[in-house]
């Protein structure tokens, strides 16, 4: 019994090691510098097809939308854009409400991108199935000086 449950572990993390994003935020978090105007961040696709990928910020809450209105001072340009296969793409975090940011500290934000594959790639196949995958960094703001 313990050498099936040790096998099963094993042949799970080497599945899960081969599992890749199409689509990567270049870094793990994004710090932006309060005094700073804007910032900007990398995307990078490793595929051979294209995608369109939509941006937005959250305050925590993982069920949050897009199009839901939100609190959070800061916006993305382009919010939407398609990144070409084996390219990098920029975009650029602007804040929006500079008065909504707390002086005497630092804040945390959520950063979420959704990359959405072409239709066309799944109307290829009759039996298919379409994955957006959505990911989510922290988003940190530094303290003013």
């Amino acid at each position: 019994m313990y050498l099936r449950n040790a096998l099963g572990a094993l042949f799970i993390s080497v599945m899960s090691a081969t599992a890749t994003a199409s689509v990567t935020l270049l870094g793990s978090r994004i710090i932006y510098p309060a005094p700073a105007s804007s910032i900007n961040i990398q995307f990078k696709n490793d595929d051979s097809i294209p995608y369109v990928i939509q941006t937005w910020f959250d305050e925590g809450d993982m069920d949050a939308k897009p199009q839901q209105i939100n609190r959070v001072p800061f916006i993305t340009t382009p919010p939407v854009f398609r990144i070409q296969p084996k390219s990098g793409q920029v975009a650029r975090i602007v804040v929006s409400q500079p008065d909504k940011l707390p002086q005497d500290r630092e804040s945390v934000y959520w950063f979420n991108m959704l990359q959405i594959p072409p239709a066309s790639q799944a109307a290829a196949d009759k039996n298919a199935m379409t994955v957006m995958l959505r990911n989510r960094v922290k988003f940190f703001i530094a303290l003013r000086q």
